[in-house]
């Protein structure tokens, strides 16, 4: 079988879009915290949690799109792999 680079399944393609969705959505929850001093208030704290559902969501469909459809797309084991080690640096870099 032939590993391409773009996914074929829509669960592959769910996930790399998702992964960019949470990627994007962290940056901006973390430019905002970072600008929460200069601004007029406090950044809720709830943009954190929503920032993290595409996260979990394209975990998800990568793994059931890896494990049902076959899914060998570069990019969805990439993205995954992109996820996994932020949640990790995360939770070692800034424990809770």
């Amino acid at each position: 079988m032939l590993t391409s680079i773009l996914p074929k399944s829509y669960l592959g393609k769910g996930s790399v879009i998702l992964a960019a969705a949470g990627i994007l959505l962290n940056v901006v929850f973390m430019v905002l915290l970072a600008l929460g001093d200069l601004g007029p208030g406090p950044v809720p704290l709830w943009i954190g949690a929503v920032s993290g559902i595409p996260v979990i969501a394209a975990f998800a469909a990568g793994v059931i799109g890896i494990i049902w459809s076959k899914e060998r797309a570069i990019l969805v084991y990439l993205g995954m792999a992109l996820l996994v080690l932020l949640f990790v640096l995360g939770e070692v870099l800034f424990p809770h």
